[in-house]
Protein backbone atom coordinates (compact mmCIF):
# COMPACT_ATOMS: atom_id res chain seq x y z
CA UNK A 1 0.00 0.00 0.00
CA UNK A 2 2.46 2.34 -0.95
CA UNK A 3 0.64 4.24 -3.96
CA UNK A 4 -0.02 7.43 -2.59
CA UNK A 5 -3.55 7.64 -5.03
CA UNK A 6 -4.40 4.71 -2.55
CA UNK A 7 -3.73 6.11 0.79
CA UNK A 8 -5.33 8.86 0.04
CA UNK A 9 -8.16 7.25 -1.07
CA UNK A 10 -8.45 5.27 2.36
CA UNK A 11 -7.17 8.51 4.22
CA UNK A 12 -10.25 10.71 2.96
CA UNK A 13 -12.48 7.67 4.32
CA UNK A 14 -11.07 8.16 8.15
CA UNK A 15 -11.27 11.86 7.54
CA UNK A 16 -15.17 11.40 6.08
CA UNK A 17 -15.23 8.91 9.19
CA UNK A 18 -13.90 11.02 11.80
CA UNK A 19 -16.19 14.06 11.01
CA UNK A 20 -19.41 11.80 11.72
CA UNK A 21 -18.35 9.88 14.32
CA UNK A 22 -16.86 12.38 16.91
CA UNK A 23 -18.75 10.48 19.69
CA UNK A 24 -17.96 7.23 18.95
CA UNK A 25 -13.84 7.85 19.27
CA UNK A 26 -12.26 9.84 22.22
CA UNK A 27 -10.84 13.20 22.30
CA UNK A 28 -7.06 11.72 21.92
CA UNK A 29 -8.30 9.55 18.58
CA UNK A 30 -10.14 12.45 17.11
CA UNK A 31 -6.95 14.42 17.55
CA UNK A 32 -4.37 11.67 15.96
CA UNK A 33 -6.95 10.92 13.32
CA UNK A 34 -7.54 14.67 12.82
CA UNK A 35 -3.74 14.42 11.98
CA UNK A 36 -3.97 11.80 9.77
CA UNK A 37 -6.76 13.53 7.74
CA UNK A 38 -4.16 16.79 7.36
CA UNK A 39 -1.25 14.17 6.29
CA UNK A 40 -3.92 13.70 3.49
CA UNK A 41 -4.62 16.82 2.52
CA UNK A 42 -0.91 17.05 1.85
CA UNK A 43 -0.85 13.94 -0.52
CA UNK A 44 -3.62 14.72 -2.37
CA UNK A 45 -4.02 18.46 -2.73
CA UNK A 46 -0.42 19.25 -3.01
CA UNK A 47 -0.29 21.86 -0.19
CA UNK A 48 3.63 20.96 -0.22
CA UNK A 49 6.03 18.53 -1.79
CA UNK A 50 5.82 15.22 -0.68
CA UNK A 51 8.21 13.21 0.73
CA UNK A 52 8.30 9.80 -0.30
CA UNK A 53 10.19 8.52 2.85
CA UNK A 54 7.87 10.47 5.09
CA UNK A 55 4.75 8.41 3.48
CA UNK A 56 6.65 5.22 3.72
CA UNK A 57 7.99 5.83 7.14
CA UNK A 58 4.07 6.43 8.13
CA UNK A 59 2.51 3.28 6.57
CA UNK A 60 5.23 1.17 7.96
CA UNK A 61 4.90 2.91 11.13
CA UNK A 62 2.32 4.71 12.17
CA UNK A 63 -1.08 2.07 11.42
CA UNK A 64 -1.46 1.19 14.55
CA UNK A 65 -3.55 4.43 14.97
CA UNK A 66 -5.64 3.79 12.31
CA UNK A 67 -6.32 0.24 12.81
CA UNK A 68 -7.28 1.72 16.62
CA UNK A 69 -9.68 3.22 14.94
CA UNK A 70 -11.05 0.28 12.91
CA UNK A 71 -11.39 -1.91 16.02
CA UNK A 72 -13.49 0.76 17.80
CA UNK A 73 -15.82 1.29 14.60
CA UNK A 74 -16.12 -2.59 14.28
CA UNK A 75 -17.28 -3.11 17.99
CA UNK A 76 -19.35 -0.72 18.15
CA UNK A 77 -21.41 -1.06 14.58
CA UNK A 78 -20.39 -4.46 13.65
CA UNK A 79 -20.16 -6.65 17.11
CA UNK A 80 -23.90 -8.10 16.84
CA UNK A 81 -25.32 -7.04 21.02
CA UNK A 82 -25.70 -9.65 23.30
CA UNK A 83 -28.39 -12.31 23.17
CA UNK A 84 -29.98 -11.83 26.26
CA UNK A 85 -32.52 -14.93 25.56
CA UNK A 86 -29.01 -16.90 26.78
Amino acid sequence: MTDPDLLAKRLAIVETCVQQLRTVVSAEQARTLQAMTGFRNVLVHGYQEVDLGVVRNVVEHHLDDLLTFARIIRERFLTPPPDDAA
